[in-house]
């Protein structure tokens, strides 16, 4: 068993065809957030946590950064910071879902899982076809609390509505829906 915690491999575009040539059976878990809190983190993290020398780019203002990235997404160009477009999980799972038995792809939601921890491991170990093995849980990259969403609510709003299209393809894909609307 193999975990990795990046968005990068379902982000690029080549991965899935990979994994499908190195194992067509593999059964692959994804977590995944609400795509607007996603976008908001990524760039605080960046924000707040990059070196201005080494990303200036991340540097910009929030709302600069996604009103800039959409427009060049909508442009058909490409934007190395992804802040928006890795938010845009129709078009990354798709691949995944022509590839791969269904059986074989779980979608957990960050905050169901944080929510109901127990609930979900024990349909982790399901899907895996383990045996159930509890161990104590421990909070890691817990951010300091900082009220950012009311911060910047326009920007989150905006990008809500953004996002609103392509979320409802993505509930389709996957068969469940996420409270993101």
């Amino acid at each position: 068993m193999v975990f990795e915690a990046t968005p990068n491999y379902i982000f690029h575009p080549q991965v899935a065809k990979r994994i499908f040539q190195f194992d067509p059976n593999i059964k692959l878990i994804s977590i995944v957030r609400n795509p607007t809190e996603r976008a908001l983190s990524a760039w605080i993290m960046h924000h707040f946590l990059m070196s201005p020398t080494k990303r200036p780019n991340f540097f910009r203002t929030f709302k600069q950064t996604i009103t800039e990235e959409i427009e060049l997404i909508e442009q058909g160009k490409e934007d190395r910071r992804n802040i928006v477009k890795k938010g845009l999980y129709y078009q990354q799972f798709v691949k995944y879902y022509e590839l791969f038995d269904k059986k074989n792809l779980l979608i957990i939601e960050n905050e169901d899982l944080l929510k109901n921890c127990e609930q979900k491991l024990s349909r982790i170990f399901q899907f895996l076809g383990v045996a159930e093995e509890y161990l104590p849980l421990k909070k890691n990259n817990v951010s300091p609390k900082r009220d950012f969403k009311s911060e910047y609510k326009n920007e989150l709003a905006l990008l809500d509505e953004y996002y609103y299209p392509e979320n409802q393809k993505f509930y389709k894909l996957v068969g469940q829906e996420f409270n993101w609307d």
